[in-house]
């Protein structure tokens, strides 16, 4: 009998999700509309989390494939993690640098309402 390691097989599910999402040429967006969900949901589910068989019935009803084509193992190429954004240029460097010491300085103290005067 073949024994399964349910965090890979998750995981799995959801790269399966993320490539016949983009196969159909949708955007997490465009799925999570379709889903009448959140972003933040469908994203979750591509990385595999969130995972039941009321949301998988759902995520292949909205792809409109058969529950069975999400349990297929995804394409190799669909385990390369693409580069995130890009570092920032010397000019944001140096951007952060002067608010992080702006933000290290001690807090001013706020001036108080005036004192009425004495008389």
């Amino acid at each position: 009998m073949a024994r399964y390691d349910p965090d890979r097989l998750v995981r799995d599910i959801g790269r399966r999700v993320a490539e016949l999402r983009r196969e159909r040429g949708l955007t997490q967006q465009d799925l999570a509309s379709k889903l009448r969900a959140t972003m933040q949901w469908v994203q979750q589910i591509e990385y595999g989390a969130n995972l039941t068989v009321h949301s998988l019935a759902r995520v292949a009803n909205a792809l409109d494939v058969d529950l069975e084509t999400l349990l297929v193992r995804p394409n190799p190429s669909s385990y390369v993690m693409r580069a995130g954004r890009p570092p920032r240029d010397t000019e944001g460097k140096a951007a952060r640098a002067e608010r992080t010491s702006v933000a290290t300085e001690p807090p001013r103290k706020k001036p108080r309402g005036r004192k009425p005067p004495t008389g």
